[in-house]
């Protein structure tokens, strides 16, 4: 798939900008004695690794549809096949 590095390197970035955001939010809160920023950087954290885990569903959904179209077009062969022994 010649997608898959180009959408890969998009996730990489988008969860580096995300923890980054994360580390400095939750630093900041912790100086300045703001909870908010604190859990505004708690919610950076969990929407990065919300992500990962979206990608890696995406990536299962891939497998499966790449086993399914494999046997559906080994079904459509053997098809083939069986026709043409018949005539």
């Amino acid at each position: 798939m010649p997608r898959a590095p180009r959408t890969r390197v998009i996730l990489v970035v988008a969860v580096g900008v995300l923890l980054l955001d994360a580390v400095l939010l939750v630093s900041a809160g912790v100086w300045t004695d703001r909870m908010g920023l604190a859990a505004g950087g708690a919610a950076s954290a969990i929407v990065a690794a919300g992500l990962l885990l979206s990608w890696r569903r995406y990536l299962k959904r891939l497998a499966d549809i790449d086993a399914a179209r494999l046997d559906l077009k080994n079904e459509v062969k053997e098809l083939g096949t069986l026709t043409r022994d018949r005539q």
